[in-house]
């Protein structure tokens, strides 16, 4: 893995310009769990999930994004998906956790995790249900979770796939975003699609959720500062 890789999509997917204070010290957090594995975390933003207040932290491995999956779901007492790319949810006491696993780009040895965590107690029926981000053509998915961040002006849609295959999911967006206006650009893989309109920059990549080993496609959005 190198510097750059790593650099060039952090760009994209996480705004380092804000430097946030941690918050929630008093539950349960992933920070031990993915320290004790060799993460080095690089990022953390509070946000919003569905509507109410959470926080978004990314670590970075060294490590095969297949043997972090691994890991993480043994230490979640889950089962672990099949595919390098996953979701893994977990809830300790009050704190929902969502673990979000990819392949750093243009290498297979390095691994990004971004943890997205909200209060369990926002799950309950009569809360906001989630909305298709503003300026995502709607394709045949159904949102499970949205978060975002209004000081970096970004977004993510988490959305369950119709389709059966991580690449069927992120060709089935990427048509869909295309049919939008949206271009593909680089860098792009077989994992992640890089994606832009205008002054916006979105990535794609599709993940297999923990246990029921359903197909999830995720967009991560942000907005440019001109608009």
């Amino acid at each position: 893995m190198t510097t750059r890789s790593i650099s060039t999509l952090l760009l994209i997917l996480l705004p380092l310009l804000l430097k946030s204070e941690f918050f929630m010290r008093t539950l349960p957090t992933s920070e031990r769990l993915l320290r004790e594995l060799g993460g080095s975390q690089i990022y953390h933003t509070p946000i919003t999930v569905n509507g109410s207040e959470g926080s978004l932290k990314t670590f970075v491995f060294d490590q095969p994004s297949e043997l972090i999956v691994s890991r993480i779901a043994r230490k979640l007492k889950i089962k672990p998906p099949r595919s390098s790319g996953a979701l893994l949810t977990a809830t300790r006491g009050r704190l929902l956790s969502r673990y979000l696993v990819m392949r750093t780009p243009q290498s297979s040895a390095g691994t990004l995790v971004t943890v997205l965590e909200q209060n369990a107690e926002a799950l309950q029926p009569g809360k906001s249900a989630p909305k298709w981000p503003d300026n995502i053509p709607v394709f045949n998915a159904t949102p499970g979770f949205t978060a975002e961040c209004h000081q970096t002006r970004t977004s993510f849609l988490s959305a369950l796939s119709s389709c059966r295959t991580p690449p069927a999911a992120i060709d089935q967006a990427v048509n869909a975003l295309t049919t939008g206006g949206w271009r593909e650009t680089l860098p792009s893989s077989a994992d992640f699609k890089l994606m832009t309109k205008k002054h916006r920059v979105c990535v794609v990549f599709a993940a297999e959720k923990s246990g029921s080993g359903d197909i999830t496609i995720n967009i991560l959005q942000r907005a440019g500062s001109r608009e």
